[in-house]
């Protein structure tokens, strides 16, 4: 007994540690806060507010969901897909972008293929539709209300030198660089890797334990 409480001690001292140092190194843990409706709903279909999630500290790269610094708030943090990065042009209609004239495209429908959020205004529900966008050879899920205005191109920039134009997996209701324009790419040090659980824990079978793509 004693062999196997000392074999026991060994192996969760040596996880523990190896925890620790990848902790120092390369992730880092974090919640979506909750006190932002706004910022919690841009976040849909990937991720939602209260949201525990492993950070993967790395050079940020075209596709990538990432965490970086919030630039009209100093100690705070805005999510955003990296879709464009320097001297990338970039459209954006209500519910497809289009950089250098290559529009992202929906491969598929999620399963299910409604998701349902909050209205960050209002707290109504609101149903929108879910498909799997592939841009430029990266897929990621992302919501939309399709409907005959969903083409209609409502801004347009080109992103200049050291920046990247981050954009919302919730084109229904975005909060990105349509609100605070492209940011340092240096600002952006860690790319949404994993999934612990959701706000609700570990009991929510569908959110939880889930790589992020």
């Amino acid at each position: 007994m004693r062999k196997f409480l000392r074999n026991t001690a060994w192996v969760v001292g040596t996880i523990a540690v190896i925890v620790a140092a990848l902790r120092f190194t390369v992730i880092r843990w974090w919640t979506v806060p909750m006190d932002d409706p706004v910022h919690g709903t841009s976040l849909a279909p990937s991720l939602a507010a209260g949201d525990l999630l492993i950070l993967l500290k790395s050079t940020p790269k075209y596709g990538d969901l990432v965490r970086c610094a919030d630039p009209g708030a100093p100690g705070r943090y805005v999510v955003g897909r990296i879709l464009a990065t320097e001297g990338d042009k970039i459209e954006l209609t209500r519910a497809n972008i289009i950089v250098n004239g290559r529009p992202t495209r929906p491969d598929m429908s999620c399963n299910p293929a409604k998701v349902t959020v909050t209205h960050p205004t209002s707290g109504a529900p609101v149903e929108l539709h879910c498909s799997i966008e592939e841009a430029q050879g990266h897929k990621h899920m992302r919501a939309a209300a399709l409907g005959s205005d969903s083409q209609q191109v409502i801004r347009k920039s080109e992103v200049s030198q050291g920046n990247v134009y981050l954009v919302s997996d919730n084109r229904a209701f975005p909060m990105d660089s349509r609100e605070y324009g492209a940011i340092p790419k240096s600002s952006c040090k860690e790319q949404v890797f994993f999934r612990i659980k959701s706000k609700k824990g570990l009991g929510d079978v569908p959110t939880r334990l889930m790589f992020i793509q």
